[in-house]
């Protein structure tokens, strides 16, 4: 006769957010911002490269300053789950250069505005 065993469950505990001291997370950021800059100055051609740093760089950011998983959200997720208008669209500028066959974009513009949305979160 054999005897079954029943599954352990494991309870996997939430992660808990806590809130970082935000004017030390936005020098880190600002920073990664310049090194990204930095990158780009020295070969003009990554656009493609420097966009996909830009995406990832911000939603860290967010992600780090309010906990809600945006590095993980598509852009229409971002739109449609979270209330944070100014990401979403940044988000959207960086697509196109990210993603198209050709990167085209203006990095310098993207640049100012990704400092910008960080800089300014509250």
């Amino acid at each position: 006769m054999e005897i079954k065993k029943k599954p352990v469950e494991v309870a996997v505990p939430e992660e808990v957010f806590v809130k970082p001291d935000l004017s030390k997370l936005k020098a880190e950021y600002l920073a990664a911002l310049a090194a990204i800059e930095t990158s780009f100055n020295a070969d003009p051609t990554k656009i493609r490269t420097t966009y996909e740093a830009l995406s990832s760089t911000v939603r860290e950011f967010v992600y780090r300053a309010t906990g809600t998983k945006v590095n993980k959200l598509t852009l229409s997720e971002i739109y449609r789950q979270t209330g944070y208008k100014d990401l979403a669209e940044l988000v959207g500028e960086y697509y196109r250069p990210e993603f198209d066959r050709i990167s085209e974009g203006d990095v310098r513009a993207s640049l100012e505005k990704s400092r910008r949305l960080v800089s300014e979160w509250n």
